[in-house]
C-alpha cells in the first residue's frame, strides 16, 4: 500500500496503543491525540496538494492538452491514480491518433470514391447515351437492312433482266454480224455490177463522142451540099440569062436550066432541113453527153464510196466482234453479279438477324446502365453522407484539440529540428549511403536530440524508404499526409500538432525537400515529440 495509507494504519495502531498505555495519564494521552491530529492534518494537506496537481493536469488534458502526463509524487494512492491516468491518456492519444488517421484516410478515400463514382456515373451516363444512340442506330440499321434487302432483291431482278437482255443482245449481235456479212457480200457484188455499169457507160460515152464526130461530118457534108446547091442555083440563073440572050435556040437550055435551078433549090432546102436536123441531133447528143458524163461522175463517186464502204467492212466487223465480246462479258459479269447478289442476300439476312439480336442486347445493356446509374447515384448519396459525417467528426475533434498551446519550448524544438534537417540534407555523403547505413546515421543523430521521435526519408511517390524506428508497411505511405506535397513542391513545412499513429505521442512534423542537381528527389522529415 502507499505511504499515506500505511501511515494512517500505523497512526491508528499507535493511537490505540497510546490510549491503552496512557489511559491513566490524561496529559500524555491528550498530547498523543494532538500529535496524531497534526500528523493527520499534514497528511491531508499533502494529499490535497497532490490531488490538486492531478486535477489541474486532468483539467488541461480534458481540454485537449493531450501531450501532458501526470508525474508521480510521494503519495501512493495519487501515484496509482497518476499512473492509471497516464495509461488512459496514452490510450486516448493512440485512439485519437488512429481516429484522425482513419478519418483522414476515410475522407481521402471517400473523396476518391466520390470522384470515381462521379467519373463512373459520367462514364455510365456516356455509355447510356452511347447505348441510346446505338439503340437508335441499330434500329435504323434494322430498317436500313430491310430496305437494303429489298433493294438487293430488286437489284437481283434488274441484274437478271440485264442478264436476259445481254443474252438476247448477244444473240441479236451474232445474227446482226451474219446479216452485215451477207450485206457486205451483196454490196461487193453490187460494186462489181456498178463497176460494169461504169465501164459500159464509159463505152456509151465513147460511142456518143464518135456519133458526135459522125454527125459533125454530116453537118460538114450538108454545108457542102448547100454550097453546091447555091452554086448550082447561080449557074442555073446564069444559064437562064444566057439562054434568054440566045433566044429561041436557047429555049431548051433554059428549060434545063430552070429544072436545074429547081433541083438546086430543092437540094438547098433539103440541105437546110438536114442541117437543122443534124444541129438538133448534135444538140441532143451534146445534152446526152453531158448527162452521161454527169451519170458517169455519179457512178464513179458511188463506186469510190462503195469501195470506201467495203474498206470499212473490216472495221465494222471488228466493231461488231468487240460489241459481241462486250455483250458476252456483260452476260458473264451479270451472271457473276447474280452469284454475288445471292451471297449478299444471304449476308443481308444474317446482318438483319444480327442487328435485330443486337437491338435486343442493346436494350438490355441500356436497362443495365440505367440501373447502374441509379446504384451509383445511391452510392454518391451514401458517400456524401459519409463525407458529412467525417467532416462533422473532424470539426468536433479539431474543436477538442484546438485548445492545445504552442509554448516557447516547443517553438525552440521546431527551430532546432529545421536546422538539424538542413544539416542532414546538406551532407551529400550521407545521402549517398545505402539504406542500412543511412538509418544507422539517423539513429545516432536522433540519440543526440531526445525530443526528436522520428527521422525519415520519403521518396517522390510518398513512400517512406528509411526511418529511425520500425514503421509498419500500412503506415509508410505519406502521400495523403498534409506535410508531404508542400515539401515536395519545395517548401519547408511545419505541421500543426497531431497524434502519431506510430507512437501515440503528440507530435509536430517538420519536412524539407531533398534536392539533387537542383531536382527534388524526395523529402526529409522529423517528428518532434511534444509529450511531457
Amino acid at each position: 500500500m502507499g505511504k499515506v495509507l500505511l501511515g494512517d494504519i500505523i497512526l491508528t495502531v499507535l493511537i490505540g496503543i497510546g490510549i491503552f498505555l496512557f489511559r491513566e495519564n490524561t496529559v500524555l494521552l491528550l498530547t498523543l491525540i494532538l500529535l496524531a491530529l497534526i500528523f493527520k492534518i499534514f497528511s491531508s494537506i499533502t494529499i490535497y496538494k497532490e490531488t490538486q496537481k492531478i486535477y489541474e493536469k486532468i483539467k488541461l488534458i480534458s481540454n485537449g492538452q493531450l501531450n501532458l502526463s501526470i508525474k508521480k509524487g510521494r503519495i501512493g494512492i495519487t501515484n496509482r491514480i497518476a499512473e492509471k491516468m497516464n495509461i488512459y491518456t496514452n490510450k486516448i492519444r493512440v485512439l485519437l491518433g488512429q481516429f484522425v488517421n482513419i478519418n483522414e484516410r476515410t475522407s481521402k478515400g471517400s473523396k476518391d470514391i466520390q470522384d470515381k463514382c462521379t467519373e463512373l456515373y459520367n462514364l455510365a451516363n456516356g455509355i447510356n447515351s452511347t447505348v441510346h444512340n446505338m439503340s437508335k442506330s441499330i434500329n435504323n440499321q434494322v430498317v436500313e437492312a430491310s430496305n437494303i434487302k429489298e433493294q438487293v432483291d430488286q437489284f437481283a431482278l434488274e441484274v437478271k433482266d440485264i442478264k436476259n437482255n445481254a443474252d438476247d443482245t448477244l444473240k441479236a449481235a451474232g445474227e446482226t454480224k451474219l446479216i452485215v456479212e451477207d450485206s457486205f457480200n451483196t454490196f461487193r457484188e453490187l460494186v462489181v455490177k456498178i463497176e460494169g455499169i461504169k465501164n459500159y457507160n464509159s463505152k456509151v460515152i465513147e460511142d456518143i463522142n464518135n456519133l458526135d464526130k459522125i454527125v459533125g461530118k454530116i453537118h460538114t457534108i450538108t454545108e457542102a451540099v448547100d454550097n453546091i446547091s447555091s452554086q448550082t442555083n447561080l449557074l442555073s440563073l446564069n444559064a437562064s440569062i444566057e439562054s434568054a440572050r440566045v433566044g429561041e435556040a436557047g429555049k431548051g437550055f433554059a428549060v434545063v436550066a430552070e429544072e436545074v435551078g429547081k433541083l438546086a433549090y430543092e437540094s438547098s432546102n433539103s440541105a437546110k432541113e438536114i442541117k437543122e436536123l443534124v444541129e438538133s441531133i448534135k444538140n441532143s447528143i451534146s445534152k446526152l453527153q453531158v448527162h452521161m458524163e454527169e451519170e458517169a461522175d455519179v457512178i464513179s463517186n458511188n463506186v469510190n464510196f462503195a469501195v470506201k464502204s467495203l474498206n470499212q467492212s473490216s472495221v465494222i466487223d471488228e466493231a461488231l466482234i468487240r460489241n459481241i465480246n462486250c455483250v458476252d462479258t456483260i452476260a458473264r459479269l451479270t451472271e457473276d453479279q447474280m452469284e454475288n447478289i445471292n451471297k449478299i442476300t444471304i449476308s443481308m439476312d444474317i446482318i438483319k438477324a444480327a442487328t435485330e439480336e443486337n437491338a435486343d442486347v442493346i436494350e438490355a445493356v441500356n436497362e443495365s446502365t440505367e440501373n447502374q446509374m441509379a446504384i451509383i447515384e445511391d452510392m454518391e448519396t451514401t458517400i456524401l453522407q459519409l463525407n458529412q459525417s467525417v467532416e462533422i467528426s473532424k470539426t468536433m475533434l479539431d474543436s477538442y484539440l484546438s485548445t492545445f498551446k504552442i509554448t516557447a519550448e516547443i517553438e525552440e524544438k521546431v527551430v532546432k529540428t529545421k536546422s538539424l534537417l538542413e544539416d542532414i540534407i546538406a551532407n551529400q555523403n550521407v545521402l549517398s549511403m545505402d539504406e542500412t547505413r543511412f538509418e544507422s546515421y539517423l539513429k545516432e543523430v536522433q540519440k543526440k536530440n531526445d525530443f526528436i521521435e522520428l527521422l525519415a526519408v520519403v521518396d517522390k511517390k510518398g513512400y517512406m524508404v528509411g526511418a529511425t524506428i520500425d514503421i509498419p508497411k500500412e503506415f509508410r505511405s505519406c502521400y495523403g499526409r498534409p506535410y508531404f506535397l508542400p515539401a515536395l513542391n519545395g517548401q519547408v513545412y511545419v505541421s500543426k500538432e497531431y497524434i502519431s499513429i506510430a507512437t501515440g505521442h503528440y507530435n509536430i512534423t517538420v519536412t524539407m525537400p531533398i534536392k539533387k542537381n537542383n531536382e527534388i528527389i524526395g523529402i526529409m522529415l522529423g517528428d518532434i515529440n511534444l509529450n511531457e
